[in-house]
């Protein structure tokens, strides 16, 4: 897969122009709804329960979805009613009609069924709350067997432990002390017995080394003075005997932003040895994972780029280019798609001005735009792929967790966390998500320490 993405000419992800796969679409007549009704039917879509709409409901949606731009307010409000109660199985046809319909009307209808169904649809579904550690937590992790979840803290009181929690017991099994400062970076080895931490500063001092610790002892095994600047992200290679660490900043000078450290280092994890550096983001490296059977390093950057490298010889091989810095990524099981979140716009001084709410979804081997999801509100601080990659679960700053759909990007259920004490709610914003094995769960953990878990639609 990788062997043909770095022979593709450099291209940004906006932009793109039509090719014989993606051509642009044909001129046609017929009216958008029936024809969106006809190619639904036609592709066996299916719905709900993950069977096809029965064939009477096919005229009454095609109605229904009619009323929605008649001229007759009572008719609207009628239609939308019917269309409400018809619940999940209409779903896909709201979903299209707001953004392909040519009516304004039908569209902003339609939009609004759909949040009030995926709305009501996840009421009722919460499975577990657990109240989890007591101080703030700067980073969580979810541990591969779904039972255990890991927290990095933020640093507050002065309290900069990781500590391991039970999931089922609602407890905690293991503390980790050593960092100076809060934890900027948590990352779990394949075989789930070992954990990378990377340190970040507070108020009380900084701490920019990465740790080695064994899970089963709860001991530390290594420490690794690694960075100048805060660490951003840690990773493990396949076989465990590699990691790789992201940091970065910039300092100011005669009004210019001046990169500092803005590198990915790779170690040798048995003897904390650095084996390789990899230089050329402008701005700081927000995370870097291994790919392609450890061959090849994909990194991301406040500068807006997402990078492929090349560990023989160590030199960049490919580069995508985003539309705002990026502060994460996921890649999707089977490898070839990517999500992208939590974009920052930026002054030349450094300066943050503003907050990008989207997520993207990238195709690696072309680095073309699948689809873009944009929210009003809140920015993107964590995401996961299912096992089968069919659906993301994104976590956000303002509480909310929610399920999209990966191939046509439209959102599935929302959820929301609660707070510990509403009087903080503020401190609620969602640093980690995950799926259960089977893919049945969605699993949430907040700042304030809180878990939640809720079971999603078949």
């Amino acid at each position: 897969m990788w062997t043909s993405w770095r022979t593709l000419p450099r291209v940004s992800i906006y932009g793109l122009t039509p090719t014989n796969n993606n051509p642009r679409p044909s001129e046609i007549k017929a009216p958008p709804i029936c024809l969106l009704l006809v190619s639904l039917i036609l592709a066996g879509e299916t719905y709900g329960d993950g069977g096809l709409a029965p064939p009477g409901n096919a005229d009454k949606i095609e109605d229904l979805m009619r009323r929605l731009g008649s001229s007759r307010f009572e008719d609207r409000e009628r239609a939308a009613r019917s269309l409400e109660t018809l619940g999940d199985s209409v779903l896909p046809f709201l979903h299209r009609a707001a953004s392909q319909s040519d009516q304004a009307e039908i569209r902003r209808r339609a939009s609004d069924i759909a949040n009030v169904i995926v709305n009501r649809a996840s009421e009722g579904q919460e499975v577990k709350r657990l109240r989890g550690p007591d101080n703030t937590v700067s980073r969580a992790l979810f541990l591969p067997d779904g039972k255990r979840i890991v927290f990095g803290s933020e640093g507050d009181n002065r309290d900069t432990s990781i500590r391991l929690w039970s999931i089922e017991r609602d407890a905690e099994i293991g503390r980790l002390n050593g960092h100076l400062a809060s934890i900027g970076a948590l990352a779990v080895s394949p075989c789930g017995t070992r954990l990378l931490s990377g340190g970040f500063h507070t108020i009380n001092g900084q701490d920019y080394t990465v740790r080695l610790w064994d899970l089963e002892k709860n001991q530390q095994l290594l420490q690794i003075e690694a960075h100048d600047l805060p660490i951003r992200s840690v990773a493990f290679s396949t076989d465990g005997r590699y990691a790789l660490s992201t940091s970065g900043g910039s300092i100011s000078k005669d009004k210019t932003s001046i990169p500092v450290d803005c590198v990915t280092k790779v170690w040798d994890l048995a003897n904390g040895k650095q084996i390789q550096r990899l230089e050329g983001h402008e701005k700081l490296v927000s995370q870097a994972i291994f790919l392609d059977d450890d061959r090849s390093i994909l990194s991301s950057s406040w500068d807006g780029t997402l990078r492929l490298w090349s560990r023989d010889p160590g030199r960049e091989v490919r580069r995508i280019v985003d539309k705002g810095a990026i502060s994460g990524f996921v890649v999707s099981p089977d490898g070839r798609r990517l999500v992208v979140f939590g974009g920052f716009h930026l002054l030349k001084d450094g300066r943050v001005i503003m907050a990008d709410n989207s997520h993207r979804v990238i195709d690696l081997e072309s680095g073309a735009m699948k689809n873009e999801t944009r929210d009003h509100a809140g920015v993107v601080l964590a995401a996961a792929f299912s096992p089968d990659g069919r659906r993301i679960l994104t976590g956000k700053s303002d509480r909310k967790v929610q399920l999209w759909d990966a191939e046509t990007g439209h959102e599935v259920r929302r959820f929301l966390m609660h707070a510990k004490d509403e009087k903080r709610s503020s401190n609620v914003a969602v640093v980690a998500v995950a799926f259960s094995k089977d893919g049945r769960k969605a699993l949430a953990a907040s700042r304030d320490g809180s878990v939640q878990i809720w079971q999603l639609p078949n």
